[in-house]
């Protein structure tokens, strides 16, 4: 389907959202969920909205949030969308939310990279590649 320039131009793209600080943490030996942080920049004049993530580093991947419970008990929940607001940059940070790797399938070790694609709303998708971090590892 051709599209004319006005058109064109009026569809979202990737290019509107820049990422930045991406990094994905390091496992523990004998555990296969891991986590990728970042931050997300909308420089366009629309909301988007970030729907899914996907690695071959990882069985399954899902978008998740921080919520705070009973008593004060804070805990992560899934879910199907992180708003990124225009003109403003929204972070992926632990205690917040987050993109969860479950069922890793083989050791993230510090130094290592790992190649994701983030899916948005308008069907539009980022590529990255995002180094291992080990977060206890002094510098």
């Amino acid at each position: 389907m051709l599209l004319c320039p006005a058109a064109a131009a009026r569809q979202p793209s990737a290019e509107a959202i820049t990422v930045a600080d991406a990094y994905v943490r390091a496992s523990l030996p004998g555990v296969s969920v891991s986590a990728m942080y970042m931050r997300l920049y909308n420089g366009g004049d629309e909301p988007r909205a970030l729907v899914a993530a996907e690695t071959a580093a990882a069985a399954s991947v899902e978008l998740h949030t921080h919520v705070m419970g009973e008593g004060g008990v804070g805990g992560m929940r899934r879910t199907h969308e992180i708003v990124l607001e225009p003109g403003a940059a929204t972070v992926l940070r632990p205690g917040g939310a987050h993109i969860m790797l479950l069922g890793v399938k083989k050791p993230l070790s510090h130094g290592g990279r790992v190649n994701a694609r983030l899916f948005y709303r308008d069907g539009s998708v980022s590529a990255i590649v995002a180094p291992v971090i080990d977060i206890n590892r002094k510098r």
